[in-house]
């Protein structure tokens, strides 16, 4: 923990901490992006936790993963707490933003259980990992009850990403199940799951902005019950906290992505 203050940590600066999937690290290229926009953005905290040695191999280790989760995310708690305990922002919401990526999405939700009493001022969940986590109870997986504020963007549901909403807001990009563009991909099902950061990374410095609208279920857009009309919410970076609900967006099939104001 000593490492923090020996590090180029700023006390009174915002901070954000990105955490990877399984059989993954923190070099994927979609994290290190939303890495670089953070600090292109503004003078910032980007924290960084890499769990690749219980969180990597072939498919079946999955299982291992899933059971190392708990583990990963007392050890996360501890630095996080050392963190929020150091920090002098001026804005309490800025203390701790946890973005958390497929599995990461899960570990978030571990870090949160362990961290109490405090409350983890925002949890993003990027496509949060599905398999194992599908009936599982909400104490074991990622829900709005773990921060004070949950946002989740969801583009691979059902395959590797939830289905059900688990956030204060959830926002289903293209319905939520694929992405445009993914199609052509050589594996487009992990094209689908890797564009819930890819567009997160992106809305960070958005002048034009992920804008959706609402829809109460995934089978109601599907079956082409919600049309763009009421409230309109931006996804990603900088959602309104006051959001609540389950918001649809489309996207454009390749960068920029985002679409913008469709009331305009």
């Amino acid at each position: 923990m000593e490492n923090i203050t020996e590090s180029y940590y700023v006390k009174t600066l915002a901070n954000k901490l990105i955490l990877h999937g399984f059989n993954s690290n923190m070099n994927l290229d979609v994290l290190q992006t939303i890495k670089d926009e953070y600090l292109m953005q503004s003078d910032i905290n980007v924290w960084m936790i890499d769990y690749k040695d219980v969180s990597a191999g072939p498919r079946e280790c999955y299982l291992a993963a899933v059971y190392n989760l708990p583990a990963v995310g007392k050890c996360a708690a501890l630095f996080v707490r050392k963190i929020i305990e150091l920090s002098e922002v001026e804005v309490p919401e800025e203390a701790m933003h946890v973005i958390g990526f497929s599995l990461g999405g899960q570990l978030a939700s571990q870090l949160a259980k362990h961290l109490k009493p405090i409350k983890l001022p925002r949890i993003t969940g990027l496509d949060p990992a599905l398999p194992l986590y599908y009936s599982t109870h909400l104490n074991s997986r990622l829900s709005r009850n773990d921060a004070k504020f949950v946002d989740v963007i969801h583009t691979n549901a059902l395959i590797q990403g939830q289905l059900a909403p688990c956030g204060d807001v959830d926002f289903y990009v293209n319905g939520g199940l694929a992405q445009p563009g993914c199609h052509n991909s050589s594996a487009p099902i992990n094209c689908d799951h890797h564009m819930a950061p890819t567009y997160f990374g992106e809305s960070i410095r958005s002048k034009t902005g992920f804008w959706s609208w609402p829809c109460p279920s995934v089978f109601d857009y599907f079956s082409g019950k919600c049309p763009r009309q009421g409230d309109h919410e931006l996804m990603g970076e900088c959602v309104n906290h006051s959001a609540r609900g389950q918001y649809v967006l489309h996207t454009n099939s390749e960068p920029p992505f985002a679409q913008g104001d469709w009331t305009q």
